[in-house]
């Protein structure tokens, strides 16, 4: 009989300008880590440190099997000199509040999430003194790699590198590109592993009906990180030959200098009256958006961030077990396998990408095929029950070679 595993209490820090409960994919994945602990029959605490965006939240409170507090109020004040004494009472307030959970049921590991070196080292010093397992989960690239690259880094950078990386004992990647980058500063002894994106699929569970005529993205409607200008582009050389079919984009609409870039873009490509922006919608409610959908896209760009991460709307769209179509950048062709699970189309071009849209919708039966299977990955590899009971093992392993 396989022994019952352990039951550890965790504690999940965020640093919490993303949002929470509402947030964006920072959001949704911290949600993700936290359930499948639960499910997992851990007891989970989640910290937020700094305030968030605007949501209709208690300043604690429980929420689908665990516990969450807000270190200081849930909304920024106005002013600067408020906004600082706000972010330092929440540093202070998280200390409090890791001493008032380890008496309550001593901590076995502490996961943070976070960046900032504010906000880690006095938690790195906590776990010193009471001998708690410390861990930093990282899904991205720090920003001074991402705006400059991986070889533009001063020795003095290296070093800070070197010295905030140490902090910890193990670390949680995303993906290979980050455990590569990070290796050099955290010495050849530190336990990792890689955690994809991950997916609560608790979320995609209702009824299912035939799909609407609707190619749908959902994420960030600007700059880089999501293609949205090469999806437009593509979808403006095949929607003649699809007339039924529409472009819907999920996503934040609220900046009006860069929503006027994409609605001249449309304009100029007219696809007016075949693309729908519907604006910010409650991640309650995206599931049943992208499963009315006949296919999901991601046209990411083969840039520095798509290499570093891993986009957790992926986990999502698979979810709904709808074909998917994404570019071929960073790990995700080591899990999706073009006309297996997904399909694959060349980074950067619009004419591969629109091809690849064209091919699936003239052979929709086998693309549906396809996307039953793609479901799958959302029930093992990036299931978050499954990643989640892979993560307390190495939380285990990481204790025993420390006693």
């Amino acid at each position: 009989m396989k022994p019952e595993p352990t039951k550890l209490n965790l504690v999940l820090i965020l640093t919490g300008g993303y949002g929470f409960p509402t947030g964006d994919a920072y959001t949704n994945r911290i949600l993700a880590f936290a359930k499948g602990f639960v499910k997992n029959g851990c007891r989970v605490s989640l910290l937020i440190i700094y305030p968030g965006r605007k949501n209709q939240v208690s300043k604690s409170g429980s929420m689908e099997g665990f516990d969450y507090y807000f270190c200081t109020s849930p909304i920024w004040p106005d002013g600067k000199l408020r906004k600082i004494a706000t972010g330092i009472k929440g540093i202070f307030n998280s200390l409090i509040m890791l001493q008032k959970l380890n008496r309550e049921s001593i901590i076995d590991a502490i996961i943070t999430f976070s960046q900032k070196f504010s906000q880690n080292f006095p938690v790195y010093l906590f776990t010193r003194l009471k001998g708690i397992l410390f861990f930093r989960e990282n899904n991205e690239y720090p920003r001074i790699v991402l705006s400059r690259g991986h070889d533009k880094l001063s020795s003095v950078e290296r070093l800070y590198f070197s010295f905030v990386n140490r902090f910890f004992d193990g670390y949680i990647y995303i993906s290979t590109s980050l455990v590569a980058f990070n290796k050099p500063f955290i010495g050849k002894n530190m336990p990792v592993m890689i955690v994809p994106i991950i997916v609560d699929d608790d979320r995609f569970i209702f009824d299912q009906f035939p799909p609407q005529k609707e190619i749908t993205f959902c994420g960030n409607l600007y700059g880089e990180k999501d293609g949205v200008t090469l999806l437009i582009q593509s979808f403006a050389l095949i929607h003649k030959d699809f007339p039924a079919y529409i472009l819907k984009l999920i996503g934040h609409t609220s900046n009006p200098v860069e929503f006027e870039k994409l609605s001249q873009l449309v304009y100029e490509l007219e696809v007016s009256e075949k693309v729908v922006f519907t604006g910010f919608v409650h991640r309650d409610h995206v599931p049943e958006l992208l499963d009315q959908s006949a296919l999901l896209v991601l046209a990411r760009p083969d840039n520095i961030q798509a290499k570093g991460g891993f986009p957790t709307k992926l986990g999502e769209y698979l979810a709904t077990g709808r074909p998917v179509l994404v570019t071929s950048v960073g790990d995700i062709p080591n899990y999706i396998h073009d006309g297996v699970n997904g399909f694959l189309a060349r980074p950067g071009s619009v004419e591969d990408f629109a091809g690849k849209i064209r091919m699936i919708l003239q052979d929709y039966e086998n693309a549906a095929d396809v996307g039953k299977e793609g479901k799958k990955l959302s029930l093992t590899s990036f299931n978050n029950k499954f990643q989640a009971e892979r993560i307390l093992g190495f939380i285990e392993m990481v204790k025993n070679n420390k006693n």
